[in-house]
């Protein structure tokens, strides 16, 4: 008997949200909007503190040397010549 009633009570709120959303099915609604309007940017004012300081220092850090793992290669002819021959 509970879950008629509530079946009934959610079926009623549903046709009535249903009802409430199509009051006016035959009207159109017609958005206006500005075709032009002008800004005066001379009028504006903006206060406010400098975006910048005037002063950017950086701590000095000590900086490691790496030693390079892999062998420096000064010439690399051979790829880009397979790279542009594997193109055509």
């Amino acid at each position: 008997m509970k879950k008629m009633i509530l079946l009934l009570v959610f079926i009623i709120l549903v046709l009535h949200w249903n009802t409430s959303w199509s009051e006016s099915p035959g009207k159109k609604v017609i958005y206006k909007y500005k075709q032009y309007e002008k800004f005066d940017f001379e009028d504006l004012m903006i206060e406010g503190d400098q975006g910048n300081p005037g002063d950017i220092s950086v701590n000095p850090r000590f900086k490691k040397a790496f030693q390079n793992r892999l062998p420096e290669k000064r010439n690399f002819n051979r790829e880009i010549r397979s790279a542009v021959e594997s193109i055509n």
